[in-house]
């Protein structure tokens, strides 16, 4: 990474290990129905993650060239700091994971009609 975190410089490459405490996840997804060779098929119009945690606990791998000093110190203000952290990174998380997701449930959809999923 090369960039900043909160206020504060940051670049590394390494390993990185971050936990979530209660960790939960709520999506939202919106779909239309589409009639392809006789069948019902789902389309995905839209999807929408909110996730809530209780903790978080990072830890970066060799920052700053390796100085375990600047290093081990930027764990620890992360660690201290996790909540403004998460308050600033939460949307943009969000918003990667929906558009990340929304290709994988398509093409679920794409090939498996509704009366397959759900049966009446």
């Amino acid at each position: 990474m090369n960039g900043q975190i909160l206020v504060l410089p940051i670049i590394g490459n390494g390993k990185c290990n971050i936990s979530l405490e209660n960790f939960k996840l709520t999506g939202i997804l919106q779909m239309t129905q589409t009639l392809k060779n006789g069948s019902i098929f789902l389309g995905v119009q839209d999807l929408s993650w909110k996730f809530t945690t209780s903790r978080i606990h990072i830890q970066f791998d060799n920052l700053f060239n390796g100085n375990k000093a600047l290093g081990n110190h930027m764990n620890i203000f992360l660690n201290e700091n996790w909540q403004e952290l998460f308050d600033e990174m939460q949307s943009a998380f969000e918003q990667a994971l929906s558009s990340a997701f929304i290709g994988i449930i398509q093409k679920f959809f794409n090939q498996v009609p509704l009366k397959q999923i759900f049966n009446d």
